[in-house]
């Protein structure tokens, strides 16, 4: 029991310590307002500068093809409102950013970073 509670711990570290190095990078301001795939194909763009394995790339892939193919998440338009009315909103280029970098390796997210400061590339 004590074995798989230290065990747990542990994991509990470890992903603490990803989701943490992979919040303190910022998506570059020239892609802000950017559509969400568009995040992910200029990663993918450039698989070789960041040293993708073949599995990231897989992951890449699949990310970009459901950014492309979003219709949004119906959310309320009007709380309160007396006639229900829901509106779509699609994932924004800030959020497949995290999903993108939480794919990636510490030295891959850093070298990401860079790709995507870089314009038009």
């Amino acid at each position: 029991m004590r074995i798989r509670s230290l065990a747990l711990s542990a994991l509990a570290l470890a992903l603490t310590v990803h989701v943490a190095v992979a919040q303190e990078y910022r998506l570059p301001a020239n892609l802000k307002s950017a559509p969400a795939a568009v995040v992910v194909d200029r990663l993918l763009a450039g698989r070789e500068a960041l040293a993708l394995q073949p599995f990231q790339v897989t992951q890449l892939t699949a990310l970009s093809r459901r950014l492309h193919d979003e219709r949004g998440r119906a959310r309320p338009a009007a709380p309160g409102k007396s006639v229900p009315r829901s509106m779509r909103t699609r994932t924004t280029a800030a959020e497949a950013f995290r999903r993108a970098l939480a794919l990636l390796t510490p030295d891959q997210q850093a070298r990401a970073v860079q790709l995507l400061e870089t314009p038009g590339r």
